[in-house]
């Protein structure tokens, strides 16, 4: 998950964040996912490659 911090060039407010925090830890509840070990099977670059095919 990621966002930005700033919207319309402002940066967001702490309840702002917050709220986008809230929302990923929601998302993520409800989805199960590759789990950590997918984060160490791969060298860096090719599980960022991976990664980001399955965010699109």
């Amino acid at each position: 998950f990621m966002f930005d911090l700033y919207e319309s060039n402002k940066l967001l407010t702490p309840p702002e964040i917050l709220k986008r925090l809230e929302d990923i830890v929601q998302q993520s509840d409800q989805s199960p996912g590759l789990g950590l070990g997918a984060l160490t099977v791969l060298p860096r670059d090719e599980w960022t490659k991976v990664s980001l095919n399955q965010s699109s």
